[in-house]
């Protein structure tokens, strides 16, 4: 099943080291959370893109929000 396969790769986007900025907005974009929240997490990411430290907590606010 194909699902199955992309898990593991959403979560590696999810982590510093597999981070992909485009791909984790369209994975904001794609989930279910409402207009605001997205808005919120992606002006988030997109300012910490380029600080490790930031983009850890960010990331991992986004793994809460999407639930996993």
């Amino acid at each position: 099943p194909q699902g199955i396969t992309q898990l593991p790769a959403l979560a590696d986007l999810l982590t510093p080291e597999g981070f992909n900025l485009d791909k984790v907005a369209e994975m904001i974009d794609g989930s279910e959370l409402g207009m605001l929240q997205k808005t919120g997490l992606k002006t988030a990411l997109s300012s910490a893109q380029d600080n490790p430290e930031l983009l850890s907590d960010v990331l991992a606010q986004i793994k809460s929000a999407l639930g996993m």
